[in-house]
């Protein structure tokens, strides 16, 4: 990510989560059993890329190629601004043929 922002300060950076890590399922396979959870999980990675890389993530998808839950996209939300990542969007899904040309119709502030 540092390289693609040096070779284009204008590109736009998204985090999309594959897999969680066991703990965030607290012993399921789903991450929504502690929302609040995941979500503080997925806002250490935005800080992490912040203020070890100087990395602003302009957007996070919630779960490749997975359902998603309409409750934790509400926590994700409410703390990525209590956090103070208000310019963070949340994609909902990245499965898309127009993905590259209407990023910001397939999300949500």
């Amino acid at each position: 990510m540092k390289e693609a922002v040096a070779r284009n300060p204008d590109i736009k950076l998204i985090g999309l989560p594959w897999g969680w890590p066991g703990w965030i399922g607290q012993g399921t396979v789903t991450p929504y059993k502690n929302r609040t959870l995941t979500a503080s999980y997925i806002i250490n990675w935005v800080r992490g890329a912040k203020t070890h890389h100087d990395l602003d993530i302009n957007y996070i998808g919630i779960w490749n190629e997975r359902p998603f839950d309409a409750e934790y996209i509400k926590t994700l939300r409410l703390m990525l601004d209590s956090s103070g990542f208000r310019f963070v969007f949340c994609c909902l899904s990245l499965v898309i043929n127009t993905f590259c040309k209407k990023m910001e119709s397939l999300c949500f502030i």
